[in-house]
């Protein structure tokens, strides 16, 4: 029985607009992969009862799933994952064969920087040397930390610059949990790599913090509220 009720629901999601499914048959058939002859529909209304949407329940905790009653580890990892080959999936439109992808606008660049965060539960700190063009020569994750913290070495940025003869450079990081302000930390940060990448004739595009969604340049930040 449950898997003719899988069999219809994945029809039904495969020739449906899935704009108007609700979440929790999305959910439903999510936890079908990882959970056996087993009622996946009850778990997954539960879910979203206590997350509040699908969206939530994807940035929930991987323990706070595992521990969630009927849910166990092969499901809160299948729920994990997906964010991940999400990001996986958005990322490969930038692989161009040996083609370096160019960056050619701020739209382009905000894509590209929110795209290398999605699914990160931890805030990490990236960084992209840029061709004078915009051409992407390398991007690099040059540390992550916990939650609400996240080391930048200035002697990395350098070090990748100087190693991939980068004439301009973007870093960026998110924050986990809250929004994309920049924090005072954030600004002196990206004061400091300005005058240290301007000292070998790179110029610092831009920092970028992101925060799901949401993103915001700490140069635009900083010229307009720090005056």
């Amino acid at each position: 029985m449950a898997e003719g009720h899988r069999a219809r629901l994945r029809k039904r999601l495969m020739e449906e607009d899935i704009d108007e499914i609700p979440e929790y048959a999305v959910l439903e058939m999510i936890l079908a992969g990882a959970i056996q002859r087993r009622d996946t529909c009850e778990i997954a209304r539960q879910l979203i009862g206590e997350f509040g949407s699908l969206f939530a329940v994807m940035d929930a905790p991987y323990e706070l799933l595992k521990n969630f009653p009927g849910v166990g580890e092969a499901a809160a990892a299948q729920i994990k994952l997906i964010p991940k080959f999400y990001r996986k999936y958005r990322l490969s439109k930038w692989q161009d064969g040996s083609k370096s992808k160019v960056l050619k606008n701020s739209e382009h660049v905000r894509d590209f920087i929110v795209d290398k965060f999605i699914g990160c539960d931890e805030e990490e700190f990236i960084v992209v040397c840029l061709a004078d063009n915009g051409g992407v020569l390398h991007v690099d994750r040059v540390s992550k930390g916990s939650v609400n913290a996240v080391h930048v070495s200035v002697y990395e940025v350098i070090k990748l610059a100087v190693l991939y003869k980068a004439m301009r450079v973007i870093v960026a990081h998110n924050h986990v949990g809250g929004n994309a302000l920049p924090s005072p930390k954030d600004c002196e940060t990206t004061r400091i790599l300005n005058e240290e990448l301007g000292k070998i004739g790179v110029k610092l595009e831009d920092h970028i913090v992101v925060s799901e969604d949401d993103y915001v340049s700490v140069f635009e930040f900083m010229a307009k509220y720090m005056r």
